[in-house]
C-alpha cells in the first residue's frame, strides 16, 4: 500500500523544520514505497504541489504539508499516476485500491479521481 504522511502547524505558522521532519518522514517511507512521490503545502501564499516519480526533498517552509509514496498496483509508473491529484474542484490523495478501475497505463485512481470530480461538479459544488 501506498504511504502518506500528513504534517499540520495548528497555529498556521509556516516553519522550515516542518519540512525538515517531513524530510525524514517521507525518507523512510520511501524505502518501500518508491514507484513516485507527490506532495502538497500549505502557506499564507496558498497551495503548492508537486508530483514526481522520483524522491523529493522539502526546503521550503509550510505550515501543512502533506506526502504520498506511491507503491503501484495498477498504471505505469510515471508521473501522471502518482499523487496527489488536483481538479478544479478537488485536490486527493489516497492510500488502497479501487479494484474495478485502473489499466496497464492508468492507475485505479487517475480514473477515480475524474469519477468523483465529475460526481462533485454534479452535485456537491453548491458555493
Amino acid at each position: 500500500m501506498c504511504n502518506i504522511n500528513l504534517i499540520y502547524n495548528k497555529k498556521k505558522i509556516s516553519t522550515k523544520l516542518l519540512s525538515e521532519v517531513m524530510n525524514t518522514m517521507s525518507f523512510l517511507s520511501w524505502q518501500s514505497n518508491n514507484d513516485g512521490e507527490g506532495y502538497f503545502g500549505l502557506t499564507d501564499n496558498g497551495l503548492t504541489m508537486l508530483r514526481n516519480i522520483k524522491k523529493l526533498r522539502f526546503v521550503n517552509p509550510y505550515y501543512l504539508l502533506s506526502t504520498h509514496q506511491r507503491l503501484a498496483t495498477k498504471g505505469r509508473k510515471n508521473q501522471d499516476n502518482a499523487h496527489p491529484h488536483l481538479t478544479d474542484s478537488l485536490l486527493i490523495e489516497h492510500n488502497g485500491n479501487f479494484s474495478n478501475l485502473g489499466d496497464e497505463n492508468f492507475s485505479d485512481t487517475y480514473y477515480y479521481i475524474q469519477l468523483l470530480d465529475n460526481a462533485y461538479k454534479k452535485n456537491g459544488n453548491k458555493e
